[in-house]
């Protein structure tokens, strides 16, 4: 790529992160997570903290908000412009599979955590506002995203490829869910639970040891394990569809992958009015590169199997495709 080419892709990768700011600005107030100044509550609290909660409060403190949240959505819509641009789809299908990937890794997986784990800090009712929210700025991001990346053509008719046994899929998934189960547990004993605040914030405590936590867990809730190992499925289908339509070698499309799955920690970031600092930052050095992990795994397991999605995708183009 020239030095222009660079330039051209970089100017719209920072066009494409202020188009998710207002995007994520906008979605905010029409969901009701936030409210304009005047009519906020002390009862209105975000996951995301925005420019709007922080009105009353000195310059110096709104601007950290804001700043961390413009970083957040320039890394986020780095990683979706290098996905978009590669990509061997174009048009409302790509848009489909951004939608997918945005919604699907931004809201759903962070917000079955909340209904789950933050009842305590955070009501139903709320939590399900966040994911209108959520779902509002992926689909204002989805087709701005593909538009601005100049992807926006009518797809074009693929030759066929050849689709994976369902048995290979099956064993992949199997490996990619146990793999997310041992990181979560991992993770979040020997990172997240390291930190007094987390365990104070949680109204938990350390048993001793990574076996005895793995035994207080299963005496509490032995769903928990499966419930996490149906996550790790989850990650897969949010993120591989647009994933496996990445024109890279394989060690291309894992980096990819654990940039796609990776980014959503940066959140963590910025301020929180429902989450101290501490807790936030342990959850980031938790979640972070636990993230990057199993997207990495994903990629490098999940590279050839991609031949099944483009295979469908294939199929839907000639069958829609104008006739000569």
């Amino acid at each position: 790529m020239t030095p222009r080419a660079m330039a051209g892709v970089a100017g719209r990768t920072i066009c494409l992160a202020l188009v998710l700011f207002v995007c994520f600005s906008l979605a905010a107030l029409v969901s009701g997570v936030v409210r304009p100044p005047a009519a906020a509550t002390a009862q209105t609290q975000a996951p995301i903290a925005t420019t709007s909660q922080r009105s009353a409060a000195p310059a110096s403190t709104a601007a950290k908000p804001a700043l961390m949240i413009l970083l957040y959505c320039l890394a986020v819509s780095g990683v979706f412009a290098y996905a978009i641009l590669n990509s061997r789809a174009c048009g409302w299908g790509l848009v489909g599979f951004v939608f997918l990937a945005h919604f699907g890794l931004s809201t759903v997986m962070s917000q079955i955590e909340s209904l789950v784990f933050l009842q305590h800090k955070l009501s139903a009712e709320f939590i399900w506002r966040v994911v209108a929210m959520g779902a509002i700025t992926s689909t204002l991001f989805s087709p701005l995203a593909v538009l601005l990346m100049g992807k926006d053509k009518p797809v074009t008719p693929a030759s066929e490829t050849k689709s994976r046994p369902f048995a290979e899929w099956t064993w992949k998934l199997l490996v990619i869910a146990a793999l997310f189960t041992a990181l979560y547990f991992t993770f979040g004993y020997f990172v997240a639970m390291k930190e007094p605040a987390v365990l104070a914030y949680y109204h938990d405590r350390d048993p001793g040891g990574f076996h005895a936590q793995l035994v207080k867990v299963w005496n509490r809730g032995a769903w928990l394990f499966p419930f996490q190992a149906l996550r790790g499925v989850m990650w897969v289908g949010f993120a591989w569809p647009l994933l496996s339509l990445v024109n890279a070698r394989r060690g291309g499309i894992a980096l990819a992958a654990a940039a796609l799955l990776g980014v959503w920690s940066l959140a963590l970031l910025i301020p929180n009015p429902s989450m101290p600092e501490t807790v936030r930052l342990a959850h980031l050095k938790e979640t972070l590169p636990s993230s990057m992990i199993l997207g990495l795994v994903m990629g490098a397991l999940l590279a050839s199997t991609g031949e099944c999605i483009k295979a469908g995708l294939a199929t839907c183009a000639e069958r829609f495709a104008p006739n000569a």
